[in-house]
């Protein structure tokens, strides 16, 4: 049942995106010094004015607002996204290969080690890891986080 919650979420995320542009029209009432000023600050810093204003407010949250550590559901979502790369590592191979990663609060990878007959300390399994080590998590509040993660390669 946490497959069926997982979609759900990444439902419930969707949504925001859009509600961004609902909030231009909101924008364009203000006096147009203000918007001038952060459209101005947006082409500076590299993005739209609507795109700069999602992006803070995600990357400035304080910690106490973070959660501890990245929940089980973020963590299937995430290597979820990356299985389909994960199997054209395997090549003809099948089987069960653990992954076992280390994430930093920022949510990136320091480390992947994947074991398990017969991808462990092979190239297929080295494959894996570099595909992994592309995961994105978001940022969470204990210093790093350690998970292991089954993966199943069948014959396809």
């Amino acid at each position: 049942s946490s497959a069926e919650s997982a979609p759900a979420v990444a439902s419930a995320a969707t949504p925001a995106t859009p509600s961004t542009p609902a909030a231009s029209p909101a924008a364009a009432s203000t006096p147009a010094a203000s918007a001038s000023l952060d459209d101005t600050l947006g082409r500076a810093l590299g993005g739209g004015s609507s795109a700069r204003a999602a992006t803070p407010a995600a990357a400035q949250r304080p910690a106490a607002e973070l959660p501890e550590t990245p929940s089980r559901q973020e963590i299937a979502q995430v290597l979820g996204r990356l299985m389909p790369r994960v199997r054209q590592c395997a090549g003809e191979q099948v089987g069960m290969a653990l992954a076992t990663l280390m994430i930093r609060n920022d949510g990136t990878v320091a480390s992947v080690a994947v074991g398990g007959s017969p991808f462990g300390g092979t190239p297929q399994g080295g494959c894996m890891e570099g595909v992994l080590r592309d995961a994105q998590f978001s940022p969470f509040r204990q210093t790093s986080f350690r998970v292991q993660y089954p993966i199943r390669i069948a014959a396809q």
